[in-house]
């Protein structure tokens, strides 16, 4: 467990023992954790929202008498999903992994708060979303998302590997990590 503003948040039971989930902080890793919740959830063929919204008022996205902000998390995540033109591969904390898809989230969140607009643009039209079909809507979610996460001292850093996004959506986190590409 990893506490941030009081809370404790599930991180798997040996957070340290995994260099790439230690090396996040407790709001990203909330944001991989629900990520991921949401992905095992509709796989499954189960409801995310009534586990989502209790931890999204754990953490303060929430007041919890208004459920925007956790339905339009499951929104975007459906849209990118099935939105997209690659498939994802999901992490899973307990096992010490990020996916892509977890990644792909951050960095959108990530580029928001650091107003980089046009990147994240190139983001969502390298995972499929366009003018079309919902990009300015994920940009306005995103916006909303990053704009709480602020109010609320939260920051998504940009990262080395959201680099590569800009190549390319890898399909697994191994291409992703992989040393011997660069970017010119």
């Amino acid at each position: 467990m990893v506490e941030w503003r009081g809370s404790k948040l599930c991180s798997g039971p040996r957070v340290a023992a995994f260099p790439e989930i230690a090396r996040h902080t407790s709001p990203e890793l909330f944001w991989i954790w629900a990520v991921q919740y949401w992905a095992r959830s509709a796989q499954r063929g189960l409801d995310p929202i009534p586990r989502l919204r209790n931890a999204f008022v754990e953490v303060g996205l929430s007041d919890g008498t208004d459920d925007r902000l956790v339905h339009l998390f499951s929104w975007w995540n459906a849209l990118v999903l099935n939105g997209s033109f690659g498939s994802y591969e999901f992490g899973c904390l307990r096992c010490g992994t990020v996916g892509v898809a977890e990644r792909v989230s951050l960095c959108a969140i990530s580029l928001s708060q650091c107003q980089e607009e046009a990147l994240l643009q190139r983001l969502l039209a390298r995972v499929g979303l366009t003018e079309g079909n919902g990009a300015s809507d994920v940009m306005t979610i995103i916006d909303s998302i990053s704009s709480k996460w602020g109010d609320l001292g939260m920051v998504a850093p940009i990262r080395p590997e959201y680099l590569q996004f800009f190549l390319g959506i890898p399909e697994s986190a191994d291409e992703l990590i992989n040393e011997e590409q660069c970017v010119h």
